[in-house]
């Protein structure tokens, strides 16, 4: 180690900390490598309003400590997935690692001295909203308490083994009647999964942080037609004559009154539509699908192929992948391939209903190659990402703060 790297003057760091901004970088470029790395440190530590009061700098230690890592890391090489993922799921959802783990031990270091753990910061943790359905007339149902309810059309929806069934009773699944047809809207929010058998049997998964528009009963003169936002899995009734359509939203627009992002059409098959930022991912297990953009050519889609449409620059990519890696969290499991701590976290705040930060911006580019299974309760996942030696996370305020892993 160089003896260099431990002679730092933190007194002198902190001086210049204190410093106006452009007077900072002025002092900042007479610094030597090492102490611009150490202002850097203080300066993302300084910037963090979560970290302030939660985590306090030990720089010396920290420092000594980093030094004497810095080297001694080893990457563990990416793991391929197979289409057979589920055979080495273990029951402890063991985690292999890959990729750029040694982004950790960039010369930055934390000490956390205040906090909670994991599993006392998180301590009987639920979900601040519950599964929602506005009906046809505007009323707001919380799915959990629905047993049984009846639209004013004689549709009767039931709530069985956690699924909610549209039946009508009194006619068809579908109606010639004039007029506007009736709509519901299922809400789904973070910390729940939720299945829907719409009137023409149409099987339907929304994930945490979606909703889904749609008729109570379908008008058999017109085109099955729903809107969805967030992420959502689809298994069509098949029927060539009665094309079913998907709009899908990104997160802002409105499901009922605006124009949709992109359209998904089909005649009978099994998909899965994910839109939570600018990006729409449409990803096909069974059958065929149209994807078409609101400019642009229409791309057919065969089983295991997936389109990436970006709604700010209008670009489409069709690629080939394992339908079941993008399908699986219907039950639970997650499969990650070159996945980062940036995008897992973004998951589990929506699966779990939960507040991530990181201490480090590096800490996001850390990259996870695995198959787990989704336990209920995030304090146990947490425990898990920690088991791989490569992070720690700390609570306070119910917010969880991604640190660098300490031995």
């Amino acid at each position: 180690m160089d003896p260099e790297q431990n002679d730092i003057d933190w007194e002198k760091l902190e001086g210049i900390l204190a410093k106006p901004e452009q007077e900072r970088i002025s002092l900042k470029e007479q610094l030597l490598p090492q102490e611009k790395i150490a202002l850097e440190q203080l300066e993302q530590l300084q910037a963090d309003e979560l970290l302030t009061g939660a985590l306090q700098l030990d720089t010396q230690h920290a420092w000594n400590k980093t030094q004497a890592l810095i080297g001694g890391v080893s990457v563990k090489p990416v793991r391929t997935i197979h289409h057979a993922w589920k055979k080495w799921v273990a029951a402890a959802c063991f985690l292999v690692l890959g990729g750029t783990a040694w982004l950790l031990w960039r010369n930055r270091s934390a000490e956390i001295v205040q906090g909670q753990s994991i599993q006392q910061g998180m301590a009987g943790h639920t979900p601040s909203a519950k599964v929602q359905l506005i009906t046809a007339t505007g009323q707001t149902l919380e799915v959990d308490s629905l047993r049984q309810f009846s639209e004013k059309d004689g549709t009767t929806i039931y709530l069985q083994q956690g699924a909610m069934t549209y039946r009508p009773e009194n006619g068809p699944s579908v109606t010639n009647n004039a007029g506007d047809a009736l709509m519901n809207t299922l809400i789904v929010p973070r910390g729940y999964l939720q299945s829907l058998v719409l009137s023409d049997g149409t099987k339907v998964w929304l994930n945490a942080d979606s909703r889904i528009s749609f008729p109570v009963r379908f008008r058999m003169e017109e085109e099955r037609r729903v809107s969805v936002q967030g992420e959502v899995y689809f298994e069509v009734k098949h029927d060539e004559q009665w094309p079913f359509i998907v709009s899908v939203y990104t997160p802002g627009h409105d499901t009922q009154n605006s124009i949709a992002d992109a359209e998904v059409q089909v005649m009978g098959t099994s998909f899965n539509v994910k839109a939570y930022n600018n990006t729409i991912y449409t990803t096909l297990a069974t059958g065929s699908v149209l994807f078409r953009p609101p400019a642009g050519k229409p791309l057919q889609l065969s089983p295991d192929n997936q389109v990436t449409y970006k709604t700010q620059t209008g670009v489409s990519t069709l690629q080939k992948i394992s339908s079941e890696d993008f399908t699986s969290w219907r039950s639970d499991d997650l499969v990650m391939d070159k996945m980062s701590l940036a995008e897992l976290a973004g998951l589990l705040e929506r699966r779990y209903d939960v507040q991530i930060s990181f201490s480090n911006e590096s800490l996001k580019k850390i990259e996870y190659s695995a198959a787990l299974h989704l336990t209920s309760q995030v304090a146990d996942m947490l425990e898990n990402l920690e088991q791989t030696g490569l992070v720690r996370f700390a609570v306070r305020d119910k917010k969880i703060i991604v640190l660098p892993f300490e031995k």
